[in-house]
């Protein structure tokens, strides 16, 4: 067990997940509100404007829906920053699974 209760377990379904470039979150919902606060770009929208913001997702998701009911993928382009942390992750892990490094060193590096 580490010191937080995490067990062995949890770091390598972590390690896992992130090698295997799994989506790092298992919250969708927070996923959602990301593309929707980025798409709002306002704290407080009025009440129409939170409308037809509505519509744009919902009518973006259906085609995404559609998309995939006749067998097609999803391809979102990832922004640099995120492409840049994948890469840096995945050198950290394949750094600690091939042990050039210390615990400490990976956690510090994935911060």
């Amino acid at each position: 067990m580490y010191g937080n209760g995490k067990s062995d377990l949890d770091a390598d379904m972590t390690k896992n997940i992130t090698a295997n470039r799994i989506q790092r979150t298992n919250n969708v919902v927070e996923s959602f509100h990301n593309l929707f606060r980025q798409l709002v770009k306002v704290s407080h929208p009025s009440f129409y404007a939170f409308l037809k913001y509505l519509q744009v997702v919902t009518l973006s998701n259906t085609a995404d829906v559609q998309m995939l009911n006749r067998g097609g993928q999803l391809r979102r382009p990832k922004k640099k920053a995120s492409v840049m942390n994948d890469r840096r992750i995945r050198s950290a892990v394949a750094e600690y699974s091939n042990g050039s490094c210390r615990v400490t060193e990976f956690l510090c590096s994935v911060r």
